[in-house]
């Protein structure tokens, strides 16, 4: 629901009081999406190549277009990497780049489903010190962490609710 692929059947989508169930546009407007699938990238296109494709899916055009992704390349330390083809990347630098078309239109919120999936411990801690550096507290993003790694949630999140068949069974901030 918060993704936008389905609206709700009942109740309502509510962010910061603004009603977005039935608004699918200013609801991606505000909410993004970081889902890490590998398949959802062109293979033969450079990493900049990809998101200038995404960008322009979403209506952005000429310098605007090319500047924010830019800016999305640099939030995710993939800028030097822009020209390379996005097969050549490695799982842990094709995830940030999946962080990078979340990051496109700066949103408020990323929604991230398994943001770590596949990845080596390493490359897993950089990209959550990437998520909690750049992309959270230096824009003031809110950050919605779709897991079922409890040891990893309880290691990142300040808050944790866990759902079961559609309702809240526990709502509380993690203790440190």
């Amino acid at each position: 629901l918060l993704g936008g692929l389905v609206e709700p059947t009942i109740g309502s989508i509510r962010l910061d009081g603004e009603e977005l169930a039935g608004r699918p546009a200013r609801l991606r407007q505000r909410v993004r999406m970081v889902v890490a699938d590998e398949r959802s990238f062109f293979w033969r296109l450079s990493v900049r190549e990809n998101l200038r494709f995404f960008a322009t899916l979403e209506g952005r055009s000429g310098a605007d277009r090319d500047r924010m992704v830019q800016v999305c390349l640099e939030e995710v330390s993939l800028a030097e990497r822009a020209a390379e083809p996005f097969r050549t990347l490695s799982t842990g630098m094709r995830q940030r780049l999946a962080i990078a078309r979340g990051l496109l239109g700066e949103p408020e919120v990323l929604l991230l489903d398994e943001a770590t999936r596949s990845l080596d411990p390493d490359s897993a801690s950089e990209v959550r010190e990437l998520l909690r550096g750049v992309c959270a507290r230096a824009k003031g993003r809110t950050l919605v962490w779709s897991s079922h790694d409890l040891d990893e949630v309880e290691s990142f999140c300040s808050d944790v609710i866990v759902l079961a068949r559609g309702q809240v069974m526990l709502q509380a901030p993690i203790e440190p």
